[in-house]
């Protein structure tokens, strides 16, 4: 009896599915690192800019210098989609950063304490804003 070489349509029927299955998952991770490496962007990023502007109100002693718009003791600034600072628009800007400062007399010096947050705005409205980073700073003058 002769016998016939190849694979029979079953045999490649089956590898089809198992491989459209197993394809699935690996589709899934490499969506799902994606969103994870957007996630990390952003919060590097949003470090980075509330750490620059502690130290830049730091070495002027003084948040007005930032260039933000100021309403008493709270500042705004604002980020396009590279972080680059932008004027206020009447467009939402994809990040905000809000510095609140108070002061507080004690005996013999002033307590300066800013508090910063980073939010991204969602442009689609089914989220809203959330808070990607949030840091204080605390500064003593006699």
């Amino acid at each position: 009896m002769k016998r016939k070489k190849g694979f029979s349509l079953v045999e490649i029927l089956l590898s089809i599915a198992v491989f459209s299955i197993l394809s699935v998952f690996v589709l899934q991770m490499f969506s799902t690192a994606q969103n994870l490496n957007v996630a990390a962007r952003e919060l590097d990023q949003s470090v980075l800019v509330a750490e620059s502007i502690f130290e830049r109100i730091q070495a002027a002693q003084s948040f007005e210098s930032l260039g933000g718009q100021v309403d008493g003791s709270v500042m705004k600034l604002h980020y396009d989609e590279d972080w680059k600072s932008i004027a206020v628009s009447e467009m939402t800007p994809p990040y905000k950063v809000i510095v609140q400062k108070q002061d507080v007399q004690a005996f013999n010096h002033v307590v300066t304490s800013y508090q910063l947050q980073v939010i991204k705005t969602d442009p689609s409205d089914q989220v809203g804003e959330s808070v990607l980073y949030e840091l204080e700073m605390e500064i003593y003058y006699r």
